[in-house]
């Protein structure tokens, strides 16, 4: 059954060493059980998360709990993927703590996600564009507080919050800009 699925799955004991792999996470690694057992596994993990990832690990092996980490895992071709490793607690039938069973999941797509919606977000607020309206706009007079503005042809136009208009948002969606104006404007 553990070697049908996507996910890597393992098992530690009570030392925190991890004993057994399911074939995914082995063709995953190109590793051999040998390689991997104890803390052999760690030789796969990115050199800046080695430390940290043991911590966690260790951490909840002392505390008997939850395990939950976040870190890159060397795949067989030398290509690093960014991994959801997980372990629950396995206990005894006197309740006495054995060690995790644990799976990691491939998460580097979400991953490359995140840092590509950052880079935008970054991109834009450099280049001054996240969501500023323009100075003396209608949105812009709103925005400082103003119940008043400047709107087209020089007209002044009463500023309202929606639920002041009836919460009119979602009938004003279904009408073009212009049906819009002529009503605002009447």
């Amino acid at each position: 059954i553990t070697d049908n699925g996507h996910s890597l799955i393992w098992l530690s004991g009570p030392d925190g060493h991890l004993s057994y792999f399911n074939k995914r996470w082995l063709e995953f690694t190109g590793r051999s059980i040998a390689d991997e057992a104890g803390k052999g596994w760690a030789l796969s993990l990115h050199p800046d998360d080695i430390e940290p990832c043991l911590e966690q690990v260790a951490k909840a092996t002392a505390n008997r709990e939850f395990l939950s980490t976040v870190c890159r895992l060397r795949r067989h071709d030398g290509a690093f993927r960014w991994i959801l490793f997980e372990g629950t607690p396995r206990l005894g039938p006197e309740g006495e703590f054995l060690g995790h069973v644990g799976h990691c999941l491939d998460i580097t797509p979400l991953k490359l996600a995140e840092e590509a919606l950052e880079d935008e977000r970054e991109r834009l607020e450099r280049a001054g564009k996240v969501a500023q309206p323009p100075p003396g706009s209608a949105l812009a007079a709103a925005g400082a507080g103003a119940s008043e503005a400047e709107g087209p042809g020089g007209r002044r136009v009463t500023l309202t919050a929606p639920e002041e208009r009836g919460g009119r948002l979602a009938k004003d969606a279904e009408l073009s800009p212009s049906e819009l104006a002529k009503q605002k404007l009447a």
